[in-house]
């Protein structure tokens, strides 16, 4: 059961993530305002699922603390796709179909704090308001990038490339990732030699340490210029 808390208008501290970037960022100030003043706070247990594949789509999430990952079963495919996502995140933006069905799993990889839209209140929203359409489509648009760009990583990044990107994303805000090796392996869909390997030479490089179940980003300059090494 999520753990439920009403926002008070105004809803989060002047430096958080979900205000300081990603989507929200880029959308009009009455549309904004509107976010800020319209959505309830979850705390999320790592683990927890805040929706399944196949359930009703019931809201929009934006992460203010901790990650959550996406995970999809391709057709014919026995294991799961996983994507990892942080602070400043938005997701969810099936709220936009009226009929639509979750077609993921969306689970907490650790202790979260998520803001979310209900469903219902961004539909009523938009009708009454449809010129605020193309910036939650915006969103949809983002995330087709993103996935896309996960696809080029895969076919032409380095492994060392592809875990230092992954640790780009989830270190935004904190310097400390949360996640171990079988995790990666999970995330990249790379061989577990493959990652030691990228680890050891980002470790021994100095730009990252490594620890029980996590990962600190000692040189997020350098840890940048490694992600951009092609095959």
């Amino acid at each position: 059961m999520l753990q439920m808390n009403q926002t008070m208008k105004g809803f989060i501290k002047p430096m958080s993530p979900l205000k300081d970037t990603g989507w929200f960022v880029e959308r009009s100030e009455p549309l904004q305002r509107w976010i800020l003043e319209n959505g309830i706070w979850l705390n999320i247990p790592a683990g927890t699922a805040l929706f399944r594949e196949g359930d009703q789509t019931v809201g929009m999430y934006g992460i203010e603390v901790g990650a959550v990952d996406i995970e999809f079963a391709p057709e014919g495919l026995d294991n799961l796709v996983t994507v990892r996502v942080g602070p400043g995140h938005w997701l969810g933006q099936s709220v936009l179909m009226p009929k639509m069905l979750r077609p993921f799993n969306l689970v907490a990889a650790v202790d979260s704090h998520v803001y979310s839209l209900p469903r219902s209140a961004v539909r009523a929203f938009l009708a009454s308001r449809p010129e605020f359409w193309p910036e939650f489509y915006d969103l949809a648009l983002m995330q087709v990038i993103a996935m896309m760009s996960y696809l080029g990583e895969a076919q032409w990044m380095t492994p060392e490339s592809r875990v230092a990107r992954q640790l780009l994303r989830l270190s935004i805000v904190e310097p400390v990732v949360k996640l171990g090796q079988a995790e990666l392996i999970a995330l990249t869909g790379m061989s577990r030699s493959n990652i030691r390997r990228a680890l050891k030479s980002l470790m021994n490089a100095g730009i990252i340490n490594t620890r029980y179940r996590s990962i600190e980003v000692l040189d997020r300059a350098r840890l940048a210029a490694a992600s951009r090494q092609g095959k």
